[in-house]
């Protein structure tokens, strides 16, 4: 993966040291028996510096790129569809059986046709109302 790290920069400025530092610094490297000239405010400024490097905020962020559909998900969609469409094909194997069933009952004679029933019916109204 790719990193992208991006810095942001302020820059301050100041005076250094300041008159109650300068003689504390001057102590301190004349304890460490340093040798040089630091004697006026102007040489001391020249031949030293203070450079502090800090973090501004202390948080970052974190970006984390996930694919958004997961092989798993895939799998069960897959499944999910394969268990819907074999049980309607189920359903419709059963519905052609009970098809079968009904027009072999029609067949030999155990079961009339919705039709032919209506048909007997309308003829035998139609002997009520002569007679």
């Amino acid at each position: 993966p790719c990193v992208d790290k991006v810095y942001h920069n302020t820059i301050s400025l100041a005076a250094w040291p300041s008159t109650e530092y300068q003689r504390e610094f001057k102590k301190l490297l004349t304890a460490q028996n340093f040798s040089g000239d630091h004697t006026t405010p102007e040489l001391f400024r020249e031949r030293y510096m203070r450079v502090e490097i800090y973090f501004e905020e202390l948080n970052f962020e974190n970006i984390i790129q996930k694919p958004s559909y997961e092989i798993e998900s895939l799998l069960a969609d897959i499944g999910g569809q394969l268990g819907l469409w074999i049980g309607l094909s189920v359903l419709a194997f059963l519905e052609v059986i009970e098809f079968l069933i009904y027009v072999f009952l029609v067949a030999i004679g155990k079961v009339k046709l919705p039709i032919a029933t209506l048909k007997e019916e309308l003829d035998q109204t139609a002997e009520d109302e002569e007679s």
